[in-house]
């Protein structure tokens, strides 16, 4: 804790020293990263708060380089909103594996509060929903072709991966197992908006 309040002060002035764009979005995440641990607050186990913070970080973390040499095209926000996400479904899923630790916390989680089926397809239909916007919206991007459908791909793998958990979800087997093709699935649609824009 110490060396994070020693380097704090540190990449706040190397920001501002970049640009005033760099430096909001670099004491936005670090604002977030306190809110998300501060035991006060700790928005970590409160319901919907804690993908969403988690998949704000991610997302400005997309962004920080843009700002950084002073541009960010329409490629790097949605790479930021695919970030952001990938993570807001994942998170609730990743936590299923401990759904009776966090209820013996007091943790409101996505899979405490509306339980691991609705979690599950709920995350699900959120993705599918975005893909469909991808394919729809991705010229606009300055895409091409191979990103949407890369992600698609990676979307429907991500998708299968977890609905293998629904009746699953308590086999810390078959949940490594899920886990492992969603992070490559997530992986791989961060690497389609690259592979899009060259």
């Amino acid at each position: 804790m110490s060396l994070v309040l020693l380097l704090t002060p540190l990449a706040l002035t190397l920001s501002f020293l970049t640009n005033l764009q760099t430096f909001l979005l670099c004491a936005s995440f670090l604002i977030l990263a306190f809110l998300y641990s501060i035991p006060k607050i700790y928005l970590k186990k409160r319901f919907v708060a804690k993908p969403t913070v988690a998949a704000l970080g991610g997302a400005i973390s997309n962004l920080i380089g843009g700002a950084a040499v002073g541009k960010i095209p329409p490629s790097l926000f949605y790479a930021a909103c695919l970030f952001f996400m990938f993570t807001f479904v994942g998170s609730p899923i990743f936590d299923l594996i401990d759904i009776e630790g966090d209820r013996e916390k007091g943790a409101k989680t996505f899979s405490v509060v509306l339980g691991p089926t609705l979690t599950i397809k709920l995350g699900v239909a959120i993705l599918l929903s975005f893909s469909i916007t991808t394919i729809l919206i991705y010229p606009l991007l300055g895409l091409k072709i191979v990103a949407p459908v890369l992600i698609t791909s990676s979307i429907l793998f991500f998708s299968w991966a977890s609905f293998s958990l629904l009746k699953n979800w308590q086999d810390p087997k078959c949940c490594a197992g899920a886990y492992r093709k969603i992070f490559i699935s997530f992986f791989t649609a961060q690497s389609a908006v690259f592979l899009g824009v060259l």
